[in-house]
């Protein structure tokens, strides 16, 4: 899963950002803090020259499941080494279809990634 920070400016000449996980805890399969949602990712365009993505689909929410009150969809882009390299965060205002463009911070995209958290 990736980390994201975001620092605003001006930042110092030298500035370096480092991070380090030091603990963390499962999400147990029967919380219900959270609904068991899967993405229907039907479409990733990346321009030619890899600067900007697109990422269409849909968020599968079980017929089950509680209503939801919040849904986010993250994409994340990589270069070719696995680098992370852009991020887009997308809230629903109650639609479940998605089309999220990503952007490039440095370098081509080469593929994209998607991660969805669903809250009743």
């Amino acid at each position: 899963m990736p980390l994201l920070a975001y620092f605003a400016p001006p930042l110092p000449d030298q500035f370096q950002a480092r991070g380090e996980l030091t603990s963390a805890l499962e999400v147990a399969q029967d919380d219900s803090r959270y609904i068991d949602a899967e993405i229907n990712l039907t479409a990733t365009e990346i321009s030619p020259e890899g600067t900007q993505a697109i990422a269409r689909g849909e968020v599968l929410i079980p017929e089950d499941a509680a209503t939801l009150s919040q849904l986010w969809v993250l994409v994340v882009a990589y270069d070719g080494d696995g680098n992370i390299i852009g991020v887009r965060k997308w809230k629903s205002d109650g639609e479940t279809a998605f089309e999220i463009p990503v952007y490039s911070l440095g370098g081509a995209i080469d593929h994209v990634e998607t991660l969805v958290e669903a809250r009743p």
